[in-house]
């Protein structure tokens, strides 16, 4: 539960029908929290038990050859990648949502990116799920005064019957745990869904502070924005990627 090591949130507005949070670096926690880091952004990406065992058979090698044939190259996909995991560890280690699989094991391609909303996590209380959250997540180094809009209709298109990405988990979700898998496909019911509570998170990680949100008029129920800062974004994203990539290729 490194995050709360890492950020802290500066400020709490509310704009239109949307709360909005903005997080900064806690000063100097990146080094203390990087390796922790490293790894669970390895772990978005492959089998632990696989990895496991390569490493108690102390073959470096190919568990460095499988680590990097799934782990993007592209800046494009490393970008969006980072915030679908930054998104996800927000949403799990602040508060309490779960995620059954991690979405970027399941990538056909390396540098492709999975259709469907970026983000989906339950909040599971005494065994039932009781809320569904949807995320979209946005990087950008530079200001773009239309990324907020686009974020919002692409959560409003996923409300329109249920998110695309329910009918992707539940099989998959079904495979390791059968009573949870049924109840994921419970929600593609559209009156099960409509019943069920909702959650709508957009996370905007810049390399610039904002000076305004344009947060347009829309009808989503519990609207969050999360806005994190990082001055040096550019750099950060690429030499993360390549620690994850050369990670183990020393141990």
């Amino acid at each position: 539960m490194f995050f709360k090591d890492w950020i802290e949130s500066e400020q709490d507005l509310s704009i239109q029908n949307c709360i909005v949070v903005k997080f900064n670096e806690i000063p100097d926690a990146r080094e203390k929290i990087y390796e922790k880091l490293v790894e669970r952004v390895i772990e978005h990406y492959t089998n632990p038990k696989r990895v496991n065992k390569y490493l108690k058979d102390e073959k470096f090698s190919k568990l460095e050859n499988y680590i990097n044939k799934r782990i993007p190259t592209d800046p494009i996909h490393e970008k969006g990648d980072f915030g679908e995991i930054f998104g996800t560890e927000h949403l799990k280690q602040f508060h309490n949502y779960t995620f059954p699989i991690l979405k970027l094991r399941h990538k056909h391609k390396t540098n492709k990116s999975l259709e469907g909303e970026d983000i989906i996590g339950l909040y599971i209380e005494n065994g039932e799920i009781t809320r569904v959250c949807v995320g979209e997540a946005k990087v950008r180094t530079n200001s773009d005064s239309n990324v907020l809009g686009e974020a919002i209709d692409q959560l409003e298109k996923s409300y329109t019957l249920h998110p695309t990405m329910i009918k992707f988990f539940s099989d998959r979700v079904y495979e390791i745990d059968e009573e949870l898998g049924d109840k994921i496909e419970d929600l593609m019911s559209i009156e099960f869904f409509e019943q069920i509570k909702k959650d709508s998170w957009i996370f905007f990680i810049t390399g610039y502070k904002p000076r305004k949100f344009n947060i347009k008029n829309n009808e989503l129920n519990n609207l969050f924005l999360i806005n994190v800062y990082f001055e040096d974004l550019d750099e950060f994203i690429p030499a993360l990627f390549e620690d994850c990539r050369g990670y183990y290729h020393e141990k």
